[in-house]
């Protein structure tokens, strides 16, 4: 979601149909840290997101940020956090 100077960015496209949700998220989500070093992960996120109540993009978003919370039980997060949820 940010872009730095002299990245170099991979491209991709995807084409979203009546009813799709995207979820999109900072690195600073997955790299989310339990008490014992443990990251939070993008099999850990694509199982929150899988589990998540359907009925609104919110609804997945907060889920979401709601378990990466739980993860760091109570610790502060030391990147930046930010998820959009775009459709259904």
């Amino acid at each position: 979601l940010g872009v730095s100077r002299g990245g170099d960015w991979e491209i991709q496209e995807y084409s979203l149909q009546a009813g799709d949700t995207a979820i999109l998220c900072t690195d600073g989500l997955a790299e989310s840290a339990s008490p014992k070093g443990e990251f939070f992960g993008r099999q850990r996120l694509r199982t929150t997101v899988e589990g998540a109540p359907r009925k609104a993009c919110a609804g997945v978003c907060d889920a979401v940020i709601k378990a990466a919370d739980a993860f760091r039980e109570g610790r502060k997060a030391v990147d930046d956090i930010t998820v959009i949820g775009i459709g259904g």
